[in-house]
C-alpha cells in the first residue's frame, strides 16, 4: 500500500549544506513541495554536531526524515533514524548518490522531494556496521579509501565522480598492506590493495558494478578481496568490473565471499571508508543489520 504524509504529520529533513547541489535549491524544493498542513522541520548539518546526534534528538516524535546530501549524509542520517522505524526518504544531493541509484530513486531535486513526501512505498533495506559506525551501501579499505580520502572537495563540488580519477590514479601505484581478515569461520592472510565490504554492487558510478548477486535485503555482507599485485593484474580487475558482459567473480585476481560477520586486520593501520567517507581505519568489525531501515521508494525497482 502506497503511504503518504498527511496534515498533523511531521516531518525533519536534514540538509548537508555543502553538498554538490546546495542547500537553497533544496530548501526550496521542500518549502514548495510540502503537503498542506505537515508540519516541516528543517535542519542543516554542521561540522561540530554529530549528525547521527542530532538525529536522535530532533526525530524523537517525527512520522518521517528526509535525508538531503551525498551518500556519507544519508549513512549518518540513517544511523540516528534508524532506532525509531520511521521512513527515510533520500534527496540525493552530493557527488555520486549511490544509494540513491541502487534504490531507483529520481535524481532530479523536484522528484525526489516529491517521492520523499509521497505517495512511497518502503523497502527495507539492510545496515552495515563498522565498529560504531554505519553504512548503506559499501566500506572498503585500500586503494578506495585513498581515493575518498584524496579526493578534492571543491572539484567534487563541480564535477561529480569524475573528481576521484585524479587520486585513483595515485593510490594503484602505492604498496599494497598486509591482511588478516576472518570470514565467518573462514580466515584469510593476503597481499592486498582493495578489501571491499559491500551491501550493494555498484562502485562510484552505477556503471561499475561489483557482481549481480550483491543485495542490500538480503541479511548479509559480501567480502571482495583483490589480490592482484601488479598494476596489469589491477588494469584487469578494473576492465572486469567495467564490463558488464563477464563476471568479476570469475577474475584469477579476485575472492568473493558472503558472510554475516567479517573482522579485517592490518600490518600497518589502513584508513577505511563508508559511503564515500574515510570514517574509521583498521582493525575493524563488520556485521549487518537485516532489513534494520524502512527507505521510501517509488515501487518500480
Amino acid at each position: 500500500m502506497k503511504r503518504r504524509y498527511v496534515a498533523g504529520d511531521k516531518v525533519v529533513a536534514v540538509v548537508n549544506p555543502n553538498t554538490r547541489t546546495g542547500s537553497m535549491q533544496v530548501r526550496a524544493a521542500l518549502g514548495q513541495q510540502v503537503p498542506d498542513g505537515v508540519n516541516l522541520v528543517i535542519y542543516e548539518t554542521r561540522r561540530d554536531v554529530s549528525t547521527r546526534a542530532l538525529v536522535e534528538e530532533v526525530a524523537k516524535d517525527a512520522d518521517g526524515v528526509i535525508a538531503c546530501g551525498g551518500d556519507g549524509t544519508v549513512s549518518e542520517v540513517a544511523a540516528g533514524v534508524e532506532e525509531f522505524g520511521i521512513p527515510m526518504g533520500i534527496v540525493p544531493a552530493g557527488s555520486t548518490n549511490i544509494v540513491a541509484q541502487e534504490l531507483s530513486i529520481p535524481t532530479s531535486i523536484q522528484a525526489a522531494v516529491a517521492l520523499a513526501f509521497g505517495p512511497f512505498d518502503i523497502h527495507q533495506l539492510d545496515v552495515g556496521v563498522c565498529n560504531d559506525h554505519y553504512f548503506l551501501h559499501m566500506a572498503g579499505t585500500g586503494i578506495d579509501s585513498k581515493i575518498f580520502d584524496n579526493a578534492d572537495e571543491a572539484l567534487k563540488r563541480r564535477v561529480g565522480w569524475l573528481a576521484y580519477v585524479p587520486p585513483a590514479m595515485r593510490a594503484v601505484f602505492e604498496n599494497s598492506a598486509k591482511f588478516h581478515i576472518t570470514i565467518d569461520d573462514e580466515e584469510l592472510d593476503v597481499v592486498s590493495p582493495l578489501v571491499l565490504i559491500a551491501n550493494g554492487s555498484a562502485v562510484i558510478s552505477s556503471a561499475f558494478r561489483l557482481d549481480e548477486s550483491i543485495r542490500s535485503d538480503d541479511g548479509l555482507l559480501d567480502v571482495m578481496v583483490v589480490t592482484a599485485k601488479r598494476a596489469h593484474e589491477l588494469a584487469a580487475v578494473v576492465a572486469r568490473a567495467a564490463n558488464p558482459i563477464v563476471a568479476l567473480r570469475d577474475s584469477p585476481y579476485v575472492t568473493l565471499r558472503k558472510a554475516k560477520r567479517v573482522t579485517l586486520q592490518s600490518n600497518t593501520p589502513q584508513p577505511i571508508q563508508l559511503d564515500g567517507d574515510v570514517a574509521d581505519s583498521t582493525p575493524a568489525e563488520f556485521s549487518i543489520r537485516p532489513h534494520a531501515l524502512s527507505i521510501s521508494v517509488s515501487g518500480r525497482r
